[in-house]
């Protein structure tokens, strides 16, 4: 037989006991003076800035000699002679001028425009071999040239800074698309459902 639980009254119940008191944390000494203490529910927020957008970085210039071979898909240029240009590689851009002169007056080499290296191909002409060290440049709308160093190892730079332009190119492309991808997510775009809503329905009237 269980013995019979009789409140004792020298002892309150759990209810009536008094609830202990909780330790304050302790201040943090790196704190501003007058900030409001962060509660453990929300979230740290980081202060560190947002990474910079990619730019472009690679410069190069120099004598090369030049051959436009392609003006478009199989379509060859009308002037195809080698000639000899000073050659600069800077934002992502290619600039053929007669000397120096030319690239500090913004002249280029019959007025051409700069060639764009977005979406552009580099590699050794290795099916050329009329001469050596000597690098092709497929563009993206199909032109083709053929650059000329002195030595292999000019070669070589020229073409590790027209790869490294391209590449950059590219990281520039994807962080933009990034980009749109996370700004068509944001408030706004719910706003345009509506618009879409009505004008479906208005074509089954």
């Amino acid at each position: 037989m269980l013995p019979d639980r009789t409140p004792r009254p020298d002892r309150p119940r759990a209810r009536d006991r008094p609830k202990p008191r909780r330790r304050p944390r302790p201040r943090d000494p790196n704190a501003p003076p007058g900030e409001a203490r962060r509660s453990r529910s929300a979230p740290a927020q980081s202060s560190a800035p947002p990474p910079p957008p990619p730019t472009h970085t690679i410069q190069q210039e120099g004598y090369l000699l030049r051959k436009h071979e392609l003006e478009g898909p199989n379509k060859k240029a009308s002037n195809r002679s080698w000639i000899n240009l000073y050659c600069v590689l800077s934002k992502g851009e290619l600039g053929f001028y007669k000397d120096s002169k030319g690239r500090d007056s913004g002249s280029t080499h019959g007025n051409e425009p700069l060639l764009s290296l977005h979406n552009a191909t580099s590699e050794v002409a290795n099916d050329y071999k009329k001469k050596k060290n000597v690098l092709k440049i497929k563009m993206q709308d199909g032109g083709e040239f053929l650059l000329q160093a002195k030595e292999e190892e000019e070669m070589k730079a020229w073409l590790a800074a027209l790869s490294t332009a391209i590449s950059e190119h590219a990281e520039i492309a994807r962080w933009s698309q990034a980009l749109l991808t996370t700004s068509s997510t944001d408030e706004g775009n719910p706003k345009r459902e509506p618009d879409r809503r009505a004008s479906t329905s208005g074509r089954k009237k």
